[in-house]
């Protein structure tokens, strides 16, 4: 009768990877260690309960290792394919492709279906780009970008604006990048002001900064030519019986 070869997990050894892990954690993928330790804990799970929890870890820091790596396209799913210490790792050079991709993609979204055709007309679109702050989307941690993910919050790209850049594979599912977002609700809150682009300024920079966050339903909205803001339709009673009543009778 054969013996059965249990597999022996070195759990002390995996702890003290974790505490050693690079502020890079993007570039742990190009080594395999992810890939790695993921094939010794589904080994390890067949013996040993505590290799579940461990694994749930893992899964975790690969996640945030997506969000928080060198590159700001990390944050959209369309760095998988990204040459590691490439064009568009580099801070500076970087920075220009993340404004020019947004002024495309303000196009597009304007013209679209839904989209609105003052964000092109009202604004000064340059200056708007100049003040954009790429490196602000590192301010959102891994999970408030599952977060805005999840809620349908940020926009579906249409992938064709990314097609100039190096090393990069369409991605249809790709979504918007967070300061992308954050300056189209300012913009759509900015269409009636006397002056859009200074107030648009104003609303981009309290929102990317955190200090004041957006519902989910103003940024699902926001930039649609009919944004619906409220949660719930608003309906005028008058302050009648009559009007009581035919108001609580349509709701009905």
């Amino acid at each position: 009768m054969a013996r059965q070869v249990t597999h022996a997990f070195d759990f002390e050894a995996f702890e003290t990877q974790l505490l050693k892990l690079p502020p890079d954690l993007r570039s742990m993928t190009e080594a395999g260690w992810w890939a790695f330790w993921q094939e010794q804990l589904d080994q390890a799970m067949r013996t040993d309960p505590r290799a579940v929890g461990l694994l749930r870890v893992l899964h975790e820091l690969r996640e945030r290792a997506r969000v928080v790596g060198g590159s700001w396209l990390a944050t959209s799913g369309l760095a998988g394919t990204t040459e590691h210490g490439g064009l568009l790792s580099q801070e500076k050079e970087g920075a220009q492709w993340y404004r020019r991709l947004w002024k495309e993609h303000l196009h597009r979204l304007a013209r679209g279906l839904d989209g609105d055709n003052r964000l092109l007309e009202l604004f000064d679109l340059e200056a708007l780009a100049q003040r954009m702050e790429p490196q602000r989307d590192r301010l959102i941690d891994w999970r408030g970008l599952q977060w805005l993910s999840l809620s349908e919050s940020l926009w579906t790209l249409s992938f064709e604006p990314w097609s100039a850049l190096p090393g990069i594979t369409p991605d249809p599912l790709a979504h918007e990048l967070p300061q992308w977002a954050w300056m189209r609700v300012a913009m759509g809150l900015s269409v009636l002001e006397k002056d859009p682009t200074a107030q648009a300024l104003r609303f981009y920079d309290a929102f990317s900064s955190l200090a004041v966050m957006p519902s989910e339903t103003m940024l699902r909205e926001a930039g649609k030519a009919a944004p619906r803001y409220l949660e719930d339709e608003a309906v005028v009673v008058h302050d009648e019986f009559e009007s009581i009543h035919q108001a609580i009778h349509r709701a009905a």
